[in-house]
């Protein structure tokens, strides 16, 4: 059994912890640290509230063409042999479903602004 050997980077951390709680924490460092802290959640938040409405469009954009494919699958074949597409779009369809539901405000903003900008 080989023998467990030390964490070379044990020392240097313990070294700056030390520094750390031996700094000299001064009232006056509060107020510009409680901005900078209100500040910086502001902007957490509004990057955890936003960055899905980039993820969550290709995500539904996949299973929309999933979806499509398996129905390019189905013209031209048997009841039987077309079963198995007609049950994977219907597992589709429900995975589809929520993603829909988040990304239809973005596709009535973007259909909106496409009928006026035709106009």
């Amino acid at each position: 059994m080989k023998p467990i050997t030390e964490n070379q980077f044990s020392e240097p951390i313990h070294r700056i912890f030390q520094r750390i709680g031996n700094l000299n924490w001064k009232p006056v460092y509060l107020l510009p640290s409680a901005i900078e802290f209100f500040a910086l959640s502001i902007v957490m938040i509004v990057f955890i509230i936003l960055w899905p409405y980039g993820l969550i469009p290709i995500i539904a954009t996949f299973i929309w063409r999933l979806i499509e494919d398996s129905v390019k699958e189905i013209k031209g074949k048997t009841f039987a042999n077309a079963m198995p597409y007609t049950v994977a779009i219907g597992i589709y369809f429900l995975i589809y479903l929520p993603f829909f539901i988040i990304c239809s405000p973005i596709y009535a903003i973007g259909f909106i602004g496409k009928y006026f900008s035709g106009l």
